[in-house]
């Protein structure tokens, strides 16, 4: 067990605990044993927020079928939103760079 007046980083202890929790779901670990807390006249400390992160169950858990079945839809209809490091530039893209490159070698 944690001691209250211990004190943690959290930085380095929320990944272990949370690592399928959304921003908000993350905000709520903190924000709900603060008013818990501070409603019983005392600060908050590492075992109120760990209590709150063990009792969050994150939606990417909760709703994981559909988010399987959301991404299986997506796949070759959707673009991607991350970019990835290696991946070629979509087609209109190139040609937009190679319109460019060519008017900057036309004379002035």
């Amino acid at each position: 067990m944690l001691d209250e007046r211990q004190s943690v980083n959290f930085c380095t202890l929320t990944p272990f605990h949370c690592e399928q929790f959304t921003g908000a779901e993350i905000e709520s670990v903190f924000i709900d044993p603060m008013h818990e807390a501070y409603a019983e006249g005392k600060e908050p400390g590492a075992k109120d927020i760990l209590t709150a992160m063990s009792h969050t169950v994150p939606l990417a858990q909760l709703m994981d079928r559909q988010i399987a079945a959301l991404r299986h839809w997506a796949k070759g209809r959707a673009r991607e939103a991350a970019s990835r490091a290696n991946a070629t530039p979509p087609r209109h893209t190139r040609r937009m760079a190679e319109a460019n490159s060519s008017k900057s070698s036309l004379p002035s």
